[in-house]
């Protein structure tokens, strides 16, 4: 088992674990330099990929190895903007993907990501 480190967060959680072909990442916000990073679902979606894209790459990783996606977004209108930006990043075919509308644990985030990878696919 292969354990990445989450240095940007003072909470006692893992950036992702491997376990076997797969690696569970954790969920990622907006959050760059102690503040959230962005004002709109669109720039913070961006840092979120970019974020998870991030922990993927210690691993030797990429956004294709992504097999599939929970996320979470604070208001239901801001669903187009997100998927925008989703469907830029996360190239066909996408990965599964869940979707909830749901109050996120720090004020200003308007959209969290986790990720589940496979080393064993890549859907590109």
């Amino acid at each position: 088992m292969k354990i990445v480190k989450s240095p940007a967060v003072n909470v006692p959680i893992s950036a992702a674990i491997e376990t076997g072909d797969l690696v569970f990442l954790s969920g990622q916000i907006a959050f760059r330099e102690g503040k959230i990073a962005g004002e709109t679902v669109a720039e913070q979606t961006e840092v979120v990929i970019d974020a998870l894209e991030g922990v993927l790459a210690e691993l030797g990783l990429t956004l294709d190895n992504v097999v599939k996606t929970s996320v979470w977004l604070t208001d239901a209108s801001l669903f187009g903007e997100f998927n925008g930006v989703y469907a830029e990043r996360f190239k066909a075919p996408c990965p599964a993907r869940s979707t909830v509308i749901s109050g996120l644990a720090l004020p200003g985030a308007l959209v969290e990501i986790d990720a589940i990878a496979s080393r064993t696919s890549q859907r590109g």
